[in-house]
């Protein structure tokens, strides 16, 4: 899953009307997905679901392609809302480390 961490990053993004670049500053600069999302009117809870449905989506590529087995996608997407929710919200996830790929470029 760590091979998609910029797929979900460009996603974040198009999202929020970014370039990846400008995204990157965004963070850089100790602001998190959330309030970035907020200044453009976008609700965190429709960041999280947004990121989570990518994320479930590219565990199903990823099943389908057989480089998981159903038992790593069931425990990736049994913690992808929680693991999203933190790192849109807080810059880190509560998971395992590129569990959902949304980078970790938030406040630390």
């Amino acid at each position: 899953m760590n091979g998609h961490r910029d797929e979900v990053k460009g996603y974040i993004a198009d999202t929020l009307g970014l370039s990846l670049e400008d995204l990157g500053k965004e963070l850089t600069s100790g602001k998190t997905v959330a309030e970035i999302a907020n200044s453009k009117g976008i609700p965190t809870d429709q960041m999280i679901g947004t990121v989570t449905e990518k994320v479930n989506e590219i565990v199903d590529m990823e099943l389908g392609e057989g480089n998981l087995t159903q038992e790593q996608a069931e425990r990736i997407k049994s913690n992808v809302v929680e693991t999203a929710s933190g790192r849109i919200q807080n810059g880190r996830g509560s998971g395992r480390r590129g569990q959902c790929g949304c980078g970790g470029g938030g406040r630390k």
